[in-house]
């Protein structure tokens, strides 16, 4: 009962379109979530270089799991609003997929 009423409450207000989600394009299909790209403070902030030296945008892709239907893996790529995204991290809690992304930027 409990994880099913945080599931309802998650669906209700933490991706709710008036609330914190908007809807991106991701993998081709409009879901709502949120993208944030100021949960780095284990990394650098803002725009890096990997250590190849290529410029890289870090980001994070909250979504509900039954919405975008998996668990991404780490290296999978994966489009955001047009933008093509290399998985650095994934993990699901009590429902919410936390997505760890990478862009490369010319």
């Amino acid at each position: 009962m409990f994880k099913e009423q945080i599931g309802t409450d998650v669906a209700k207000v933490f991706f709710n379109l008036d609330e914190f989600a908007e809807i991106n394009i991701i993998n081709n299909s409009s879901i709502p979530s949120i993208l944030d790209d100021s949960d780095y403070q284990e990394y650098k902030p803002g725009n890096q270089y990997d250590n190849d030296g290529v410029f890289m945008q870090l980001v994070t892709l909250f979504v509900n799991k039954d919405d975008l239907g998996y668990i991404p893996v780490v290296d999978e790529q994966m489009t955001v609003n047009k933008i093509r995204y290399y998985v650095i991290a994934a993990s699901e809690n009590m429902g919410v997929l936390e997505i760890k992304l990478r862009e490369y930027l010319a």
